[in-house]
């Protein structure tokens, strides 16, 4: 293997495991478990495409009390429960395919492995642990830092520049991230539907993409021995 690539960073969700369209049909189920039309959260997450969970529900609750509803929970308590069913549902969700075996190939090869992901990481690292996932990686971050930051902190964490470093995601806001922190980038773009169609979440085509992880090592050694800049 060439010795260029010294670290590898993974998205989590629809790139390591198959948690896409849980997250996505999480923001229904909470809302029925609450009483309350899915539609009515589906309608926000449609006009708020970068809100994120608290956000989200923060709007909700405030949309619902200014209508007048009784009993209506707070965004945090909203949070509460969405998370509760993430985690019981990606905890056993299917990894991508490949994506076990190319942790272990990586890792056998020394590199070092990490997780970069939007999920607030107060509630990524225990569906990690509870996957038995967190011993391959040597850190799990998550928000509220964006990705950007947290590839800064792992080069300061394993003093490398960025071309020593490769991000892997399906997310536009990962390819994003590698672009402006200098690092390669691996998109992942899976031949599984989501939300009821093609899960196609990059809207400009990489340079390189797999359409599953078992393909990562081969093509890392490729990005290696290309030696080129990000």
């Amino acid at each position: 293997m060439a010795a260029l690539i010294k670290a590898v960073v993974f998205d989590f969700d629809g790139t390591l495991v198959l948690s896409n369209q849980i997250k996505y049909d999480a923001f229904q189920q909470t809302a029925e478990a609450h009483g309350l039309d899915p539609e009515r959260v589906m309608a926000l997450r449609h006009t708020h495409p970068g809100a994120n969970r608290h956000e989200i529900f923060a709007e909700l609750s405030r949309q619902l009390r200014a209508e007048g509803f009784e009993h209506i929970p707070d965004g945090p308590r909203f949070v509460t429960t969405y998370a509760d069913i993430v985690t019981r549902e990606v905890t056993r969700c299917d990894w991508v395919p490949g994506a076990e075996a190319t942790l272990d190939r990586l890792a056998a090869r020394g590199l070092a492995l990490f997780i970069n992901s939007a999920t607030p990481g107060d509630g990524l690292l225990p569906i990690v642990e509870k996957r038995g996932m967190h011993t391959r990686f040597q850190a799990v971050l998550g928000g509220p830092d964006s990705k950007i930051d947290n590839l800064n902190r792992i080069a300061r964490q394993t003093a490398l520049e960025p071309a020593a470093m490769v991000m892997i995601g399906d997310g536009e806001d990962d390819r994003i991230a590698a672009a402006s922190f200098g690092c390669h980038f691996i998109g992942v773009e899976l031949e599984t539907e989501d939300h009821g169609r093609p899960a196609h979440r990059l809207t400009v085509r990489p340079a390189h993409l797999v359409p599953d992880l078992s393909g990562v090592p081969q093509l890392i050694d490729a990005i290696a021995a290309d030696r080129s800049t990000p």
